[in-house]
């Protein structure tokens, strides 16, 4: 099963955002936010092992789990990544429970480290869009309507 990841997005996110203190040396992570951002992880984990790409038939039997960062960073989209999952699996409705857990805890991160105030690039993303090819659901582009290797 493979995940979409928005690396361009993360590498223009950790560009613009510096990492440290006022003086531009690295600060200690506050342990609530160290324990957030691992609580975020094992979600992920969790809601990946559980999304099952069963065979479909149609578009509509297949989804898309959302992961966010945990990190705040400019006013870049605060997803991570994106995986297709089948609807009709048994454990589809635990793993999208799993990616919302993640998200919130994602969320709690973000808003316990504060707003990011550095500079920051103007990016515009649209989400991939779930769909069913040769039985497997699968992303595709939003723009261009082609699957996302």
């Amino acid at each position: 099963m493979k995940i979409v990841t928005l690396k361009t997005l993360a590498v223009l996110w950790l560009a613009g955002c510096g990492g440290g203190g006022a003086d531009g040396t690295a600060t200690s992570p506050d342990p609530h936010v160290v324990e957030l951002r691992a609580l975020a992880t094992e979600k992920k984990t969790e809601a990946i092992s559980l999304a099952a790409n069963v065979p479909c038939v149609a578009d509509s039997q297949c989804s898309i789990l959302i992961f966010d960062f945990p990190d705040p960073g400019c006013n870049l989209p605060t997803r991570e990544s994106y995986l297709p999952y089948s609807l009709i699996s048994n454990s589809a409705a635990a793993a999208q429970d799993a990616a919302a857990g993640q998200r919130a805890l994602a969320s709690q991160s973000r808003a316990a480290q504060g707003t990011f105030t550095g500079p920051c690039p103007a990016i515009a993303v649209l989400p991939p869009i779930p769909a069913c090819l040769a039985s497997k659901c699968v992303l595709k582009s939003a723009l261009t309507g082609e699957v996302i290797p």
